[in-house]
C-alpha cells in the first residue's frame, strides 16, 4: 500500500512541476497533501523537502497551497517546525500581498502549536534555539505590519495580535504560562506575560490613533471585545479606551461612519452585559452604552436578572471604585511599573482631580462659556443619536464626564497632572464641552 502511495506522490509531483494551469497544479499539490498527511504520514519526512521546493514558484496560488501544507504539517507534528521555519520566513516576505495574508493567518495556529510543543520539550538543542529566534523575528515582523496602510494586511495582523494576547496568558487550554518551568532554556514566563500586556496596549493604542481606517477599527473592536470576554482583568482599561474612542470618532470619520461604528461598539458592549465579568463595573458599561445611544430598554434586555435585582450593590461598588480613584496617588508612589502604566495612573489622577471640581456651579459655567460654539440648527446626526442622560449628576456620570474632559484636554496638548503639580503646557486649541457632532 505504502509503495503505491509513494509512486502516486512522485507522479503528482512531476505533474505539478509542469507549467500548466495553476488550478490544476494546485489540485495536484492538495492531493499530495492528502496522501501524505491522511493516508501515510510515514512518508512525510521523505517528501517534505520536495513539496517545500514549490515555495519559490511564480504562482501565488501555489505558494498559498504550500502555506496550507506547512500549517497542517505543524499541526500533525509540532517539532517539524524546525524544518519549515525558513520557508515561513521566506513566504512572509513574498511580494504578493495575498501570500503574506495567508501566511499571517496560518501563523496563528503555527505559533500556538510551537509554544505548546516547546513548553513540554525536554531537550533544547541549537536547532531549537535557532528556530525560536527565527519565530520571534517572524512574530515581530508581523506585529510591525500593523502600521501599514493596506487594510487587507492590517486586519489579519490584528487577528494575530489577538491570538498573542490570548495565548500568552494563564487561561489557554493547550498552552498556559502556568505550565512553564521557571528554568526553561528558551521561554521566560516573565517575558511572555509582559508581552501579553504589550499586545493589549498595542491594540488599545491602535484604536484611538488618528489615522485608523474604519475597516481596521471594526477588526480591532472585534478583537478587543473577544479578549475582554475571555480575560476580564483588562475590562476597566478597555472601557476607558472606548470612552476616549467615542469622543474622538467624530474628528476622524464622516457622520455615516460614526453612526455605524457607534452601533457596532454598542452591540459589542451590550453583549458583554450577559457575562459575569461585567458585574462589578455595570455602571461604567451602562454609562458608556448611554453615550453610544443605547436606550434603557435595550440595556435592561441584555442585563442578567441577578444584576437587575442587585442594582443597589452595584451603586455601592461604584462609590467604592470612586474612593479608590482618589487614592491612586499612593498606588503610584508605592509601585514600580512600566512607563505606559504610569501614564495611565497619571491620567486617572487627572480624572480624580477633575471630579472634585465638577460642581454644579462649575458645570453651569462651562456650558455658558461654550454656548457660542453651538450651531444655529441641530445637525441630523446628533439628533438621531442623542439619548437623554438618565444618571445625570450621579457619581458614575460625574466620573464619566471627567474622563471625557480629560480625553479632550490631552488631545488639546495638556499633559496629565502629577501627584504634586499640574504640568502646564500651552494648549493647541480651545476646550469646550460641546459634543463633536454639534460643532
Amino acid at each position: 500500500m505504502s509503495d503505491n502511495i509513494q509512486e502516486k506522490i512522485v507522479d503528482l509531483l512531476n505533474q505539478a512541476l509542469l507549467y500548466g494551469k495553476d488550478s490544476i497544479r494546485v489540485q495536484h499539490l492538495r492531493h499530495i497533501q492528502e496522501l501524505i498527511l491522511r493516508k501515510d504520514p510515514s512518508l512525510l519526512n521523505h517528501f517534505l523537502e520536495e513539496v517545500l521546493n514549490f515555495q519559490t514558484d511564480k504562482s501565488s496560488e501555489v505558494k498559498k497551497t504550500i502555506i496550507s501544507f506547512i500549517e497542517e504539517v505543524c499541526q500533525y507534528d509540532s517539532k517539524l517546525i524546525i524544518k519549515v521555519i525558513d520557508s515561513l520566513h521566506l513566504l512572509l516576505n513574498d511580494e504578493n500581498i495575498f501570500v503574506q495574508k495567508k501566511l499571517i493567518l496560518s501563523m496563528i495556529s503555527i505559533y500556538q502549536s510551537t509554544l505548546t510543543w516547546l513548553v513540554k520539550c525536554q531537550l533544547i538543542d541549537e536547532n531549537i534555539h535557532n528556530m525560536w529566534q527565527c519565530m520571534i523575528n517572524i512574530k515581530n515582523q508581523i506585529i510591525s505590519m500593523l502600521n501599514l496602510d493596506d487594510d487587507r494586511l492590517c486586519t489579519v495582523v490584528i487577528k494575530f495580535i489577538e491570538m498573542l494576547a490570548l495565548t500568552l496568558s494563564r487561561y489557554e487550554k493547550d498552552f498556559s504560562i502556568n505550565l512553564l518551568q521557571n528554568d526553561h532554556k528558551i521561554l521566560s514566563r516573565i517575558k511572555l506575560e509582559q508581552e501579553e500586556k504589550e499586545m493589549i496596549e498595542k491594540l488599545l493604542e491602535f484604536i484611538i490613533s488618528q489615522n485608523i481606517s474604519s475597516v481596521n477599527l471594526i477588526a480591532a473592536i472585534e478583537a478587543i471585545t473577544n479578549i475582554v470576554r475571555q480575560r476580564s482583568n483588562y475590562i476597566n482599561r478597555i472601557i476607558q479606551t472606548f470612552e476616549v474612542l467615542n469622543v474622538n470618532l467624530s474628528s476622524i470619520f464622516i457622520d455615516s461612519q460614526v453612526t455605524n461604528l457607534r452601533n457596532i461598539i454598542k452591540l459589542k458592549f451590550l453583549n458583554l452585559l450577559k457575562y459575569s465579568i461585567s458585574y462589578n463595573i455595570q455602571s461604567q458599561i451602562t454609562t458608556l452604552l448611554t453615550d453610544l445611544g443605547a436606550t434603557q430598554e435595550e440595556i435592561l434586555k441584555y442585563l442578567p436578572k441577578v444584576i437587575i435585582e442587585s442594582k443597589r450593590k452595584l451603586i455601592s461598588n461604584t462609590n467604592k471604585n470612586i474612593k479608590k480613584m482618589k487614592n491612586i496617588n499612593d498606588d503610584i508612589n508605592n509601585s514600580n511599573i512600566q512607563s505606559h502604566l504610569q501614564h495611565d495612573k497619571l491620567i486617572d489622577l487627572t480624572i480624580a482631580d477633575l471630579m472634585t471640581k465638577l460642581s454644579i456651579e462649575n458645570v453651569v459655567d462651562l456650558v455658558i462659556v461654550s454656548m457660542h460654539l453651538l450651531p444655529e440648527k441641530i445637525p441630523p446626526s446628533f439628533q438621531s443619536s442623542y439619548t437623554p442622560i438618565v444618571e445625570a449628576g450621579t457619581p458614575t456620570q460625574i466620573e464619566h464626564l471627567a474622563r471625557l474632559l480629560c480625553a479632550q484636554l490631552t488631545a488639546a496638548g495638556y499633559q496629565p497632572i502629577t501627584s504634586k503639580q499640574v504640568i502646564t503646557t500651552k494648549p493647541k486649541q480651545a476646550i469646550s464641552i460641546i459634543p463633536m457632532e454639534l460643532k
